[in-house]
């Protein structure tokens, strides 16, 4: 590209993840600028201040201690978080076909649902869940 790099993150920053993703695959030539640009740190860096994630702020911490520079990694965390705000959102809208009574039946449901809901959760006996393990598979058209 014939842009300064400091011209071209410029830009870059005003681009979501998804449209600097699809930049990235037109040609090698922009890959390379977007590497260069450390465009991808930065939609981590930009995403954690904004919503104080703390998964994101734990992966920076992370990726700093381990001397991780590689932009396929924080495209990576960027992508994990992508695919978790999915299935909460699919969680939340799940939760809303079920009754309070109902929900108050199951125990999990009804923390699950005041948790989502940004409420305290109602204090429980002890009980126990086993979640089978969930595999993502991560690719540019999960942006």
């Amino acid at each position: 590209l014939a842009l300064p790099s400091e011209v071209f993150a410029h830009i870059c920053s005003f681009l979501p993840p998804y449209s600097v993703c699809q930049l990235e695959l037109t040609c090698s030539v922009a890959r390379s600028a977007v590497e260069m640009a450390s465009r991808w740190r930065e939609q981590v860096e930009q995403l954690a201040r904004e919503t104080s994630s703390l998964f994101l702020s734990s992966m920076l911490t992370f990726a700093k201690e381990k001397e991780c520079r590689h932009p396929g990694v924080f495209k990576s965390v960027l992508q994990f978080r992508i695919k978790i705000d999915t299935m909460v959102e699919e969680i939340k809208t799940w939760l809303i076909d079920f009754s309070e009574d109902e929900l108050f039946k199951n125990m999990f449901l009804l923390k699950l649902k005041r948790i989502l809901a940004g409420c305290r959760p109602v204090p429980a006996k002890k009980w126990k869940i086993e979640v089978p393990p969930i595999v993502i598979v991560i690719d540019h058209e999960t942006f």
